[in-house]
């Protein structure tokens, strides 16, 4: 009989063991991750009214790209300046407001701050994929607002 140490040993031993035999679909873990992602469809997502890099009057120009783009809804507005290369994003809401600001990668929250009088933030992203910035203005007159992009 085995003696295991801790139950996460144990739970790592019975996770390996489940999966060997019967594994998870890619298309139920798709589903799953779908879901997850519109959890929260009864809130307001942005929609994208501009974005520099699908812009075809770009011009190449040497050092880091720096992604511009717009987002509304009908009460709120999130303006958004993105350094792909330093996993930067730079933003402010307008009208002006503070608000709780987190970020997402992927479905799962990687940073949270708060934004300054004049409605501005900073986010580190810590890589690659899809991009959730989930505003939640302290005002009574604002709702929570989603922006949501490939990074």
């Amino acid at each position: 009989m085995t003696v295991y140490g801790n139950d996460d040993e144990l739970m790592e031993q019975l996770t390996r063991a489940v999966d060997a035999g019967d594994p998870v679909p890619d298309e139920v873990v798709a589903a799953g991750k779908a879901a997850y992602l519109a959890r929260n469809l009864d809130q307001e997502l942005a929609e994208l009214l501009y974005d520099s890099a699908t812009d075809a009057e770009l011009v190449l120009t040497r050092g880091a790209a720096v992604r511009s783009m717009s987002f509304a809804t009908e009460q709120l507005s999130v303006e958004l300046e993105v350094d792909e290369h330093l996993g930067r994003i730079m933003g402010q809401l307008v009208p002006p407001q503070v608000a709780e600001i987190d970020i997402e990668l992927d479905g799962l929250v990687v940073g949270s701050t708060q934004t300054d009088d004049l409605g501005r933030f900073r986010l580190d992203v810590p890589g690659s994929g899809v991009v959730t910035i989930v505003c939640r203005p302290n005002g009574d007159d604002g709702g929570v607002c989603f922006v949501r992009f490939e990074l």
